[in-house]
């Protein structure tokens, strides 16, 4: 088997009018074994939107390039928040077990609520909601969250939640003194050299941006503007997405979680304890598998194990990572010493599009029978 055959699934999603584009990188803890930047960051021009999926033609096609920044829509979980919640713990500044009401004016239901399950998903929270028909001030944000009824009694399920993480974030906005995409950027990307990631890629300048959904409010695609409502509303700035990265950075964040926390020059950027903890399975019975920031593609626990993660079959349980609503996708394999990194904008041909699904299963599952241990 040879590269081609990956070539071949990426190419026949664009030319098949089935994703806009694609951008992947696989590698291992000695170096990349593949690359590709395919498609289109933009396929419509803003003045003459397509709204139906698949489209007939791509009629305004401007090319994507390796440098081509994405919006990491809930990557942000994993490349922004999660990453500062760790710092602050090896920092002393932050404990798993901490509570909400240690940090936030927490109303009785949720004071209670720990880190840990925030974290796992197990915090009783609603799945989304848009904060701002609850409020219309973003800086009642928090507020606004913190009114909303539990779904379930913390800790008893897994329920995926936007929500959760909002308030995480506002936990470590408080734990940090400081607002969460300055704790990113010092804390997290500066430290990895990650010097193209970051929230509101506008304001730093940049251009090469692939767009999103179009919005008739705006009249326009989103572009370089965060996809997300509840971002969106809070200036572009939330835990749960808004972050925008490209495939190099993706990379140097893949390989460091795949060297156990050391970065390219053998600087330690998180502890193996810290990882070891992060990356085990927290949700057993629950019928899925979650670690602390992490989604588990696969777990030997009968009831977890039953379907692929988004990784693929042949990426080995407890391989670790996560994924987000725009199309991208990021995981790592410590089993066989493979990541993936594979970036779509898939919302750009409306939120219909969902072959970035079956995409990032088979690419993944051709990366492990090439190069797989």
């Amino acid at each position: 088997m040879t590269n081609s055959i990956i070539d071949r699934l990426i190419e026949e999603s664009v030319d098949a009018r089935r994703l806009p584009s694609v951008s992947a990188a696989i590698g291992n803890r000695d170096g990349e074994l593949y690359r590709k930047a395919y498609g289109y960051a933009r396929c419509f021009p803003d003045a003459a939107p397509v709204l139906e999926y698949p489209p007939e033609e791509f009629t305004g096609k401007v090319p994507v390039t390796e440098r081509t920044l994405y919006d990491m829509a809930s990557l942000t979980k994993v490349m922004s928040t999660t990453m500062v919640a760790f710092r602050l713990m090896e920092r002393g500044m932050l404990t798993l077990d901490d509570t909400l009401g240690r940090y936030l004016d927490a109303p009785e239901d949720k004071r209670d609520i720990t880190v840990r399950q925030l974290m796992t998903h197990t915090s009783g929270m609603v799945a989304s909601k848009h904060i701002d028909e609850i409020d219309p001030d973003p800086a009642r944000a928090c507020e606004s969250v913190l009114s909303l009824p539990l779904r379930d009694k913390p800790g008893r399920s897994v329920e995926y939640s936007c929500m959760g993480y909002i308030l995480l974030g506002k936990a470590l906005e408080k734990a940090g003194g400081k607002r969460l995409d300055e704790l990113a950027r010092e804390l997290v990307y500066k430290p990895l050299k990650m010097t193209r990631t970051g929230y509101n890629p506008l304001e730093r300048g940049e251009t090469d941006i692939a767009c999103t959904e179009y919005r008739p409010e705006y009249g326009k695609y989103l572009c370089g503007v965060v996809h997300d409502e509840n971002a969106r509303f809070q200036n572009g700035v939330s835990a749960n997405a808004g972050l925008f990265s490209c495939l190099d950075d993706c990379v140097t964040f893949a390989r460091m979680l795949l060297r156990g926390g050391e970065t390219e020059d053998g600087t330690r950027f998180l502890s193996p304890a810290l990882l070891r903890e992060a990356t085990r399975c927290h949700t057993a019975g629950m019928g899925e598998a979650r670690g602390i920031g992490f989604h588990i593609n696969r777990f030997p626990d009968a009831d977890v194990n039953r379907y692929a993660g988004p990784a693929g079959e042949l990426f080995s349980p407890g391989s670790f990572g996560h994924t987000g609503y725009t199309g991208t996708n990021l995981f790592v394999d410590p089993v066989s010493g493979l990541y993936a990194v594979i970036l779509t904008n898939r919302v750009h041909l409306t939120r219909s599009c969902d072959a970035h699904l079956r995409l990032r299963r088979t690419v993944g599952n051709a990366a492990a029978a090439m190069w797989g241990k």
